[in-house]
């Protein structure tokens, strides 16, 4: 493990390099507080024992330069102290320091302070590992589930740049992941349509109606013309905006639904239902077509039949007029005859007739 002492007096540098080299610790020395700053930005030491009373950078100020930077806060700090009667305790810890050791040194007491820290280091590191290891894990987990997704999905930063994106939405648009790594890409050099075919704007994207009104965009179709040779592709869309505690616009997540073959089928409905729609017309039109031919028959056909039998009652008339004498009852019958023929004939014509327009 190593450690840097931090001492404007080379005899305290001495003193304690002497008693921690027993224990095989890696000792470094520095007896100005500048230069161990700039030297820590590069090796990062295990433990540091600081003289509290410095002149350029006392053991406070160190402690407060450490605690700013995230590399360099996990590393503990010893203070090395005159008189522990004055001494803010509060103050001390309040500033980050972990223990201190005071002179004149005792030797069993400076050991057993430095082990505990580098105890506690060790701890640290250790859970420091086991931390990135499940993180990296818990990563790697997402990212794959992320890219498992049955939804493309598609992040924008506030100024329209994809800052995140799985590999769904880069198959359902039809680039490349360079294409779609492109500095401000936002899509705009593909072709986006409504549903009734007319070209989108650049300021009905979904994502740009989101930025210019805040508010998100729920199930908008819309189709689009890939650079692939499956060109065509139906999307549904939703774009919700995300803000942080200041309602301040952080990122839009735009996900991406392939509805391709249910248009396809919706679309193929509606051509049916168009088609029977026009047939029905065709055959409303046909039967009117046929009832007028049927009707003109029925007048011609009945109508020649009615005038016969007109014309043959009109005979009788006359015959029954002359007086009973002059009648002959062999043509009486001949003549009825004819005429129950022809209305047997009309009844069969009129039957056939109703039976064609029958639905």
């Amino acid at each position: 493990m190593n450690i840097l002492i931090i001492d404007d007096s080379p005899e305290n540098i001495q003193i304690l390099s002497g008693i921690l080299s027993q224990d095989e610790y890696n000792i470094h020395s520095i007896l100005s507080g500048k230069v161990a700053l700039k030297v820590i930005q590069n090796e990062y030491p295990d433990l540091i024992l600081i003289d509290i009373s410095m002149m350029e950078v006392n053991g406070y100020e160190m402690c407060n330069s450490l605690k700013t930077d995230n590399k360099l806060k996990g590393i503990p700090v010893i203070f090395i102290i005159d008189n522990p009667e004055h001494l803010d305790k509060t103050k001390l810890f309040n500033s980050g320091c972990k223990d201190y050791i005071t002179k004149p040194f005792n030797y069993e007491e400076v050991r057993e302070r430095v082990k505990t820290q580098i105890e506690l280091r060790l701890l640290y590191i250790q859970e420091e590992k086991h931390s990135a290891e499940v993180l990296l894990y818990k990563e790697e987990e997402q990212r794959f589930l992320f890219n498992h997704l049955q939804v493309g999905i598609l992040v924008y930063s506030p100024d329209s740049r994809i800052i995140l994106y799985n590999s769904l939405a880069v198959k359902m648009l039809g680039v490349s992941q360079e294409f779609i790594n492109g500095e401000a890409y936002n899509l705009n050099s593909l072709h986006f349509y409504h549903e009734n075919g007319l070209l989108l704007s650049v300021e009905e994207y979904p994502v740009n109606c989101v930025l210019n009104t805040g508010k998100p965009i729920e199930n908008f179709i819309l189709g689009l013309d890939r650079h692939s040779p499956d060109n065509k592709i139906w999307l549904k869309v939703n774009a919700f905006p995300q803000f942080d505690s200041h309602n301040n616009l952080q990122q839009i997540v735009v996900t991406l639904y392939d509805i391709t073959e249910q248009s396809q089928s919706e679309l193929a409905l509606r051509n049916s239902l168009e088609q029977v729609k026009q047939f029905a017309v065709h055959l409303n039109t046909t039967r009117e077509e046929e009832k007028v031919v049927l009707a003109r028959e029925l007048h011609d056909n009945i109508g020649q039949i009615l005038i016969a039998i007109k014309i043959d009652l009109g005979l009788l008339k006359q015959k029954f007029s002359t007086g009973v004498q002059n009648i002959n009852s062999i043509e009486i019958l001949e003549d009825i005859q004819n005429l129950y023929l022809l209305i047997d004939k009309t009844i069969r014509i009129v039957r056939k007739l109703v039976m064609e327009l029958w639905p």
